[in-house]
């Protein structure tokens, strides 16, 4: 190997490794010499997470979630669970019901085209906290449910 090339291999190593220890030193990301946030942090020793189901007629009364994208549309997935914790960190009743009714309505849209699902008399928005075990399958374990928000049944759709 050529003196040149040996130099050279070892300033690009050494540039590289200076990069990187800098953003280490100063805490800050300058890509591609920074890790990646999706695998820097600890993981937390709880988590909270938002579920909303809706509520058929029956003795007692039954909860069906609303999570599945057959059953409510483009209201399922990550994006709508993280939307609903902003909505509720933020206190923001109004734009929550508001996006309760519009679940409800999705639903009912949803049912109208399948016969098969029961209709609904209510929402409700539950906040769940989990607490993280390790060395355990699954490695979460329910802290603790509590109801943040109930539409009232005059306010869901198609009844």
């Amino acid at each position: 190997m050529s003196t040149l090339r040996v130099v050279s291999v070892n300033l690009l190593l050494g540039v590289l490794v200076s990069a990187s220890l800098l953003c280490i030193v100063l805490r800050e990301e300058y890509w591609p010499f920074s890790n990646y946030a999706m695998y820097s942090g600890l993981a937390q020793p709880s988590k909270t997470s938002y579920q909303v189901v809706g509520v058929t007629e029956g003795d007692p009364l039954n909860e069906v979630p609303l999570e599945s994208p057959h059953v409510a549309g483009r209201f399922s997935g990550a994006r709508y669970r993280t939307a609903i914790g902003m909505l509720v960190e933020q206190g923001d009743s109004g734009a929550l019901d508001e996006l309760l009714r519009q679940m409800a309505v999705e639903y009912e849209t949803h049912r109208r085209a399948h016969t098969d699902l029961p209709a609904l008399v209510a929402i409700r928005l539950y906040e769940d906290r989990w607490d993280v075990v390790r060395d355990e399958e699954p490695p979460l374990r329910r802290a603790g449910r509590e109801l943040v928000r109930e539409i009232a049944p005059d306010m869901v759709g198609g009844r």
